[in-house]
């Protein structure tokens, strides 16, 4: 099975619009530095355009991460600043679900059909077993936050995972990273330098949900190991 020419081209079109905005003062505009120069103006403005605001922030986090832009961390420490912590994870979860539901999208009308046709016969037990237990990994990947989110989208557009089961995974999966971050945003009114965020608290933050995310891992094996 051949990749058609329609999808070659996309494919070209979407790399070179990586490397423009990668290349692009956009990455300078989202710095942290940049924000913190400008916070209260971005904080007035919203307050001043709440509605526009919020439809902003949420359309330049799912382009962020359409194009896999490095900045995503900033966006979400922004939200926490600027919206608050809950309402700030929930605009952050509506963009990030977004732009993963479009990432995973287009991965799989890019490749997945071509990989799961080309690979058929190898990939059986492989696709039996994401049948079976697919959310639960999905959702456990989720949780690790230096598993980079945008590979996430584009591996699982090539399986034969359902579109439901990545977008449901993805929203809840999200939920205690960007509560750590919007929280952590919070300090920016007091901070003057990226590492003064993580304090003693936010690592601690960080670390217990690392080891809450592999404990179902942990259960999984001592489980099969009693079984065997």
């Amino acid at each position: 099975m051949k990749i058609s020419k329609t999808k070659i081209l996309i494919i070209l079109l979407l790399i070179s619009g990586i490397i423009a905005l990668r290349f692009s003062p956009i990455t300078e505009y989202l710095s942290f530095q940049n924000f913190v120069k400008y916070k209260q103006e971005f904080k007035d403005l919203v307050n001043n355009n709440y509605l526009i605001s919020v439809l902003l922030y949420i359309l330049t986090y799912i382009l962020i991460n359409i194009f896999m832009l490095p900045s995503a961390a900033i966006l979400t420490l922004a939200g926490g600043f600027i919206f608050g912590i809950f309402l700030g994870t929930l605009y952050i979860n509506i963009g990030a679900t977004a732009g993963a539901v479009i990432g995973f999208l287009g991965s799989r009308y890019l490749f997945g059909h071509w990989v799961q046709e080309t690979y058929k016969d190898k990939l059986i037990k492989f696709n039996q077993n994401l049948k079976d237990n697919g959310a639960y990994y999905l959702f456990i990947i989720r949780l690790i936050p230096v598993i980079p989110f945008f590979l996430i989208n584009i591996l699982a557009g090539l399986t034969k995972i359902r579109l439901f089961t990545f977008a449901w995974t993805t929203a809840l999966g999200i939920i205690p990273i960007s509560l750590i971050y919007t929280f952590a945003g919070k300090q920016i009114e007091t901070i003057s330098k990226p590492s003064d965020i993580f304090s003693q608290k936010i690592i601690l933050a960080f670390i217990l949900l690392v080891l809450v995310s592999l404990l179902p891992i942990i259960f999984n094996k001592i489980k099969n190991k009693h079984k065997k």
